[in-house]
């Protein structure tokens, strides 16, 4: 039936970036609303300790506007005693001392988030400025110019490349580059060694993601040493590590490395339970589930996708919903279980019409074909899967092409329309074979073959 999966995460559908906190590493997480109820003492002194966990990343929020909260807060800061929590995060007595790192002066923190934010504001200019220009003089300016080189400016940088990616390789290259240089010349003493070693790790990762799909193998696994040697030096905050560890498994699975790819995925999505980020969990599994269907074993891959399903929030992220619930339709008809995959199309269906762009409607034309093809409607299979390739022509997707056209071989085979096989072959077999894609070639080239026996 060929691949339909989405390739999701870092190859085929463009899913939101987000990155609010000077304290928060993570990539995914879009910014919740500030909550109305007034966080606890020890909330507070998480939030004072810089404690990074997406559940407070709103009460961090909360602290900065709220008055009541901040006197609290200095009041606590104020105090010669502080909780002790135990290894399970019991709170179980009070102890003597802060550390250092804990003797913060509120109004210097509250003044600090100020700065950031308007770093923040000031970089949504500054970064359509520096990718204007030719990338040696967007280098000087970082070199030169003190108005540059903040943090703002590198958050921004990174968010370019990802909300760039895929569809705009060339752009995505230069922001990481960009993000790279500047993170060298960025003040350490000022935002925090560690923080900016996170940075780093992100980058490099973002750049192996692109030299990945540029099939620059050797330039991906070299970004990716980069990153895991960035990595060592950084925060330890578990959800860059986690996407670390998401982002250089689509590297294995492009080498056909499957059983790195999916002991990286599985210690991600691990990761991420463990940092509280469960819509990050499902998104990991979506990418497992891939590997398993890749692996021909759809069974296992339905299994992961439905433990996705349950993780995903879909007020976060409607489109990677969407993905979810595309891979499981064609899994489930890959693995016949076609009266199933008939219940999720129905489910899926408004959330398909919130994406009326070409890509979206390329992948439910193909799904819809490959349901036809299962209830044994050809006919009406060939028309999706014909109106599946033209989309991804007009896109120049030229791998979506070629799987699409081994469906058509093969429901063409089905039919004996002989005929129409070569054709077929004649423009996928280069691309399966420049992409190394052993399996698929030797499918297309059975295919010539009962062709020119019939």
């Amino acid at each position: 039936m060929g691949r339909l999966r989405w390739r999701y995460t870092h190859s085929g559908v463009d899913l939101p970036y987000r990155h609010e906190s000077l304290t928060c590493g993570r990539f995914g997480v879009l910014k919740s609303p500030v909550p109305r109820i007034h966080p606890g003492d020890r909330t507070l002194l998480e939030l004072l300790r810089g404690v990074r966990r997406s559940d407070l990343e709103p009460l961090r929020q909360h602290l900065f506007k709220c008055t009541a909260c901040q006197e609290r807060a200095r009041d606590l800061l104020g105090s010669a005693e502080g909780p002790q929590h135990s290894g399970n995060g019991k709170l179980l007595r009070m102890q003597p001392r802060y550390d250092d790192a804990f003797r913060v002066d509120l109004s210097q923190l509250l003044n600090w988030q100020q700065v950031l934010d308007d770093e923040r504001a000031d970089a949504a200019q500054l970064v359509d400025k520096l990718l204007l220009w030719p990338p040696e003089r967007s280098r000087l300016l970082l070199r030169n110019s003190g108005r540059f080189r903040t943090w703002g400016l590198l958050e921004r940088l990174l968010k370019e490349c990802r909300s760039t990616f895929p569809g705009d390789l060339a752009r995505a290259q230069i922001s990481a580059e960009l993000a790279l240089d500047l993170a060298d010349r960025i003040d350490v003493g000022r935002y925090g060694s560690s923080r900016v070693e996170d940075m780093r790790v992100r980058a490099w990762s973002f750049l192996g993601n692109v030299r990945r799909l540029q099939m620059d193998w050797n330039g991906s696994e070299e970004a990716f040493r980069r990153a895991h040697v960035h990595l060592q030096e950084g925060t330890g905050d578990l959800t860059e590590r986690a996407h670390y560890q998401d982002l250089k498994a689509s590297l294995r699975k492009d080498q056909k490395r499957l059983p790195e790819a999916a002991s990286l995925l599985r210690r991600a999505h691990s990761t991420f339970l463990e940092a509280g980020e469960e819509h990050l969990a499902g998104r990991t599994l979506v990418n497992l589930s891939t590997v398993f269907s890749r692996s021909g074993e759809p069974g296992q891959a339905v299994s992961i996708l439905r433990q996705a399903v349950e993780l995903l929030d879909p007020m976060l992220e409607h489109r990677t919903a969407l993905c979810a619930q595309h891979n499981l339709i064609g899994t489930l008809c890959l693995a016949g279980r076609v009266l199933e995959a008939q219940k999720v199309m129905t489910q899926a269906r408004p959330l398909y019409r919130e994406f009326p762009d070409l890509t979206t409607q390329s992948r439910l034309a193909w799904v819809e074909g490959m349901l036809a093809r299962a209830l044994g409607r050809d006919r009406e299979a060939e028309a999706f899967l014909r109106d599946a390739k033209d989309g991804f022509t007009s896109l120049q997707a030229t791998l979506d092409v070629a799987f699409i056209s081994l469906d058509l071989g093969s429901l063409y085979r089905q039919r004996s329309r002989i005929s129409d096989i070569p054709e077929l072959v004649k423009e996928a077999l280069p691309v399966f074979e420049y992409h190394r894609m052993q399996q698929e070639a030797a499918r297309m080239r059975r295919l010539l073959l009962h062709s020119s026996e019939s």
